[in-house]
């Protein structure tokens, strides 16, 4: 036979033997540091936008990322917001402040049709609404006495995805603190929020709950107060409204800070937590009916006009909070969180159906009429709450969920990116379950000597199959959060301080497929006979050479050489296999 050709047939049945190896195997590409970033979301290419939050400590470190292009040039003061684009490979393509010269907060992003929407809550009476938004002027408000209420309002931003702003507006009503907490936009670029409030005029006629309490005065303190409700609106793509309704009981306690999704259909599902004991949101027939106790994790599906169709509890005799919620692909939604809850959490047959610390994850995944399929544990030590834990589902229907960890043991599969937990007080885990939550497939820890967690949209899944993860660190360590030629490679800005982290994942098998046809690495003398030379290894500070037989055995390793003594080798085809974090490389050679 033709030597090309058995080369050829060699490396293709031997690419095939690794990527059956790798098949849930995911080695980081690339990852940089990146100022407080809050939530996260995918353009149709596959590019990342972040929202985030940027104040006194680091302003100098974004204002050096700003764009020739940007929207706003100029750090106002006290909190200011930030949009940013970043390109598959890790490359800054967009980067603009937004906000006036009070606190502005970010807490959504969602990108739908080529357009990128933020939300989030303002102080600011310049530089956030546009001429042509609904809402225009940031109003001051009075108690009944005539006291001025404190001007806090929420806000939606919609821009290109060149970075121009198309408009932008106040969400506000008669008395102060809106916060918009997320924002999804279906396939008519409709805009569905959801959001806080204390004001009693944001509801529409014949919404779902069109009234609540006003404010009233507290005899201790003789001063007006207000309570706080989750409230829902529907604008079209213009920015106008819809419908609007409140969402929640009297006298509890309700965070919106679940999330707000919209199937293919226009349905919307809002999700929070709540300690309310009406069984204001169980109806008739669904999953859980009741609070388990505590505090317990809500979700609630609507049409598209704004009608409840069913709503469940999920939660034991614990608390559950910092839920996530997630449609998938085949209909099906997930939701996540933390739980101290011993019960109505998990079923039989999943990986973990039982609490082991105080502390967990869980994983739930339902029908699209309320009835859960399963739900499962996952142990996170007893210091790895505190914030959400996002999960996405993908093109094989099996689960990424993220999260953060004081667990050394249990988290990191053998053989995955980091095995090991980093150290601090908690690191970011990524982990893969299979489609029944019977087994996790893949996992690895993110972090190094400090803290790492991610937020809310701290992950996010591309068309095929790759994730980003992003979140805050106090890990200054490079090496375990950038890569080199990273946007940022330090992420000191200060003792005690919090820098953020973005990073990219690929299947083993596409990053191999990759520098299989552009890494510049090569090997000789082929054929050899008893020293085999790598070159083009000088800019991997860490890797690993493995030599195998035609039939996929290890022969024989080598770690951080390049040179590599085959003398002990037998005659016959061989191939070397490098291994890095970001590169992965298959050549055949010949021993004579």
């Amino acid at each position: 036979m033709n030597l090309k050709i058995k080369i050829f047939l060699l490396l293709l049945l031997f690419s095939q033997f690794l990527l059956a190896q790798t098949a849930d195997d995911y080695v980081r590409e690339w990852g940089t540091y990146f100022p407080d970033p809050r939530d996260s979301a995918l353009d149709e290419n596959n590019n990342l936008w972040v929202v985030g939050g940027i104040h006194s400590n680091n302003y100098t470190v974004f204002s050096s990322l700003i764009s020739a292009n940007a929207h706003q040039e100029n750090y106002n003061g006290e909190k200011e917001i930030y949009l940013a684009k970043i390109s598959s490979d890790g490359s800054l393509m967009y980067a603009t402040y937004f906000g006036g010269v009070k606190n502005d907060i970010p807490y959504g992003i969602e990108v739908k049709n080529n357009y990128v929407y933020i939300v989030g809550s303002t102080k600011s009476t310049s530089n956030i609404a546009t001429a042509n938004g609904y809402d225009t002027v940031l109003d001051q408000n009075y108690a009944p006495d005539g006291t001025e209420w404190q001007k806090t309002a929420g806000f939606l931003a919609k821009f290109d995805t060149q970075g121009a702003l198309v408009w932008s507006t106040y969400i506000q009503g008669d008395i102060f603190t809106e916060a918009i907490y997320s924002v999804a936009i279906n396939d008519n670029d409709d805009i569905h929020l959801w959001g806080s409030t204390k004001s009693t005029n944001l509801a529409t006629e014949n919404s779902f709950r069109q009234t609540i309490p006003g404010p009233y005065l507290e005899e201790t303190t003789n001063t007006y107060k207000s309570d706080s409700f989750p409230f829902m609106m529907k604008m079209n793509s213009s920015g106008q409204i819809e419908w609007s309704t409140y969402y929640g009981p009297d006298d509890a306690t309700v965070f919106p800070e679940g999330g707000i999704v919209v199937d293919n259909l226009d349905n919307v599902y809002v999700c929070g937590r709540t300690d309310d004991t009406v069984s204001y949101y169980g109806t008739t027939g669904i999953h859980q009916t009741q609070s388990g106790g505590g505090t317990d994790t809500f979700f609630s599906k609507f049409s598209a006009t704004g009608n409840r169709i069913w709503s469940t509890y999920y939660g034991g005799n614990g608390s559950e909070v910092a839920p996530f919620i997630h449609i998938g692909r085949n209909g099906s939604f997930y939701i996540t969180g933390l739980t101290t809850s011993a019960n109505n959490i998990a079923t039989n047959g999943v990986f973990q159906e039982n609490l082991i610390n105080p502390l967990a994850n869980y994983l739930a995944m339902f029908n699209n009429n309320g009835q859960r399929l399963w739900g499962s544990y996952f142990n996170i030590g007893s210091n790895g709450g505190g914030f959400a834990t996002p999960c996405f589902v993908d093109t094989e229907g099996e689960i990424l969920l993220s999260g953060r960890t004081s667990s050394t043991t249990n988290t990191a599969t053998e053989g995955s990116w980091q095995e090991n937990f980093g150290g601090g007080s908690t690191d970011a885990y990524v982990v893969k379950f299979n489609y029944d939550g019977s087994d996790v497939l893949w996992g690895t820890y993110f972090g190094g000597t400090g803290l790492e967690f991610p937020f809310h949209g701290g992950m996010q899944l591309t068309t095929n199959d790759q994730f980003y993860i992003c979140g805050m660190t106090t890990s200054y360590n490079a090496e375990a959060i950038a890569t080199e030629n990273a946007i940022e490679t330090n992420g000191s800005i200060g003792a005690g301080l919090y820098s953020g982290y973005l990073a990219k994942f690929v299947q083993s098998s596409d990053l191999s497929f990759l520098d299989l046809n552009s890494a510049q690495i090569k090997i000789w003398p082929n054929p050899v006979s008893s020293v085999l030379i790598v070159e083009g290894l000088e800019g991997y500070n860490s890797f690993y050479i493995e030599i195998y037989d035609f039939q996929g055995k290890l022969i024989l390793e080598k770690i951080n050489s390049n040179i590599v003594n085959v003398e002990s080798l037998a005659t016959g085809e061989y191939f070397l296999r490098i291994n890095s974090k970001t590169m992965q490389k298959n050549l055949p050679f010949i021993v004579r």
